[in-house]
Parts: C-alpha cells; structure tokens; sequence
C-alpha cells in the first residue's frame, strides 16, 4: 500500500468535502476526553499493534497478515500525526516557550512519514520491510517519550480548553478515518486495552461460564423433549 492509499485514508488538510454539522459536533467539549488523554491513548493503541507485530513475526505468521497490521499502524501514526499538526501543535506555537520544542516535534513527525512511505510504497517480501517496521516502533517509543514527558505537560500549563481541542481531535480524526467520532474512540481504547472488558477479565469469564450453562440447559432440554 502505498502513502498516497494512506492519504485516501487521511484526507488531505486542502480537501473541501468537510462534511456539515454531524451529531457529535453538536455534543458538549465535557463529553470527550481532553485532548492529552485523547492523544495518550493513540499512543497505547499503536504501540499494542507494535507488540502484535512483533509476536505475528516471532511465530512466523503469514505475509499478508503481517502486511495488513504494518498498513494499519501505518494509517493509525499518519491520521494521529496529523491530527496533532492540524490542531495541538498550532495551538501551542502561540506561546513563545514551546515554539521550540514544536519545531523538534514536527521534525521528528517528517522522519516517521518517511518511514512510512518507504513501508506503505514497499512490499514485505523486501529484505528490510520488517526492519523498517522494527525501527518506526522504536522510533516512536522516542517520540511518544517527548511528547508525554515534554509537549502534553506543558500543554497543561497553558492553560488551554483541552476538552474543546479534545472534541475537535475526535472529530477530525472521524472525518480522516470516515467513521463516528464516538466509534473511532471506541476503537482507540480497545486497542489500547482500556475497554471495560479489558479492564474486567472476571467479568468476561463469568459471561463465558453463564453462556456455557445456558448451551447446556438448552441441550438438555432438547433430549427431555424428544420422543
């Protein structure tokens, strides 16, 4: 897949097909999370397909599902990057202080786009594809240091609306992946093993076990009833 399938993926910032006003612009900036949490949980989500990855490729899966899950990560780190040039990083350039610190950032967003392209524009039957996929996840790790230790703490310094540049990140990510702004949320979390269930894993036994039961009792049932 090439960058430019990425890009249908993540529409271009010139694009004018902006859809009008959906259900979830109309919702309130309290209802999403803020922007910090928002970009903190891409960062857990791409570095779990990462994790897959890498544990895909220790038990020698096969070309094509390994190619797929790069593909996305490759989509997931393109539309988050954007998502974060388009709307975090300018609303921190208005202070002086972080205007370097930005500059460092969207350089280091330059390299991972060039990675990707040579991934995306690749084949996995290339001797260096898994590599490059290697060195993107390590090259990220890095980057998500800086951003969660450095870029979002001072975020929360100055002061800015996190909730309503939360809400505009969700539904600027929805129109870049075409889908609901509340699925593509939804998503994240999953990925990022934060969904109820997740968190649960007791709770998911007990549903396994109750649906168990009720398989039986209908078995049961059956062979009473029969002649």
């Amino acid at each position: 897949m090439s960058n430019s399938k990425v890009a249908t993926t993540a529409k271009s910032d010139n694009s004018k097909d902006t859809p009008a006003k959906t259900p979830e612009s109309k919702k309130s900036p309290e209802s999403y999370p803020d922007a910090v949490e928002l970009l903190t949980t891409d960062h857990k989500a791409v570095k779990n397909l990462f994790e897959t990855y890498q544990k895909l490729l220790n038990k020698a899966s096969e070309s094509k599902e390994l190619s797929a899950l790069a593909n996305q990560i490759c989509v997931a780190l393109t539309v988050h990057a954007q998502v974060e040039e388009e709307l975090l990083y300018p609303a921190m350039r208005k202070s002086f202080d972080t205007q370097e610190l930005i500059d460092e950032a969207a350089v280091e967003h330059a390299t991972v786009k060039a990675l990707i392209e040579q991934i995306t524009s690749g084949n996995r039957r290339d001797s260096l594809y898994d590599a490059k996929v290697k060195v993107l996840g390590e090259y990220i790790d890095h980057h998500v240091k800086e951003e969660e230790g450095e870029i979002f703490p001072k975020a929360k310094k100055l002061k800015l609306d996190l909730h309503a540049l939360g809400k505009a990140i969700a539904i600027r990510k929805a129109e870049l992946m075409d889908e609901p702004a509340d699925i593509i949320e939804n998503k994240d979390k999953s990925a990022a093993g934060l969904t109820e269930q997740s968190k649960s894993p007791k709770s998911s036994a007990k549903k396994e076990e109750t649906t168990v039961a009720a398989s039986k009792d209908e078995s049961t049932n059956k062979k009473s009833t029969s002649p």
